[in-house]
């Protein structure tokens, strides 16, 4: 099963998880990141929206898809 989604605001929870969206091509979309992502080197320069799991005041402010 394949959902049709196409995600411009993402908001990643977890450093693996944001180089994983890098990888994917996807590290422009990220507007919001979880403490501690710093690969690569770009995912230093986003917003950070909390530790791990994230703050929901502060997710919710980036207006994720």
């Amino acid at each position: 099963m394949t959902v049709p989604v196409d995600p411009r605001r993402i908001v990643s929870l977890a450093p693996a998880l944001t180089e994983i969206l890098f990888a994917l091509g996807a590290g422009d979309r990220l507007v919001g990141t979880a403490e501690y992502s710093n690969f690569p080197a770009e995912a230093a320069r986003i917003p950070v929206v909390g530790a791990l799991g994230g703050d929901l005041e502060r997710i919710l402010e980036k207006r994720p898809d």
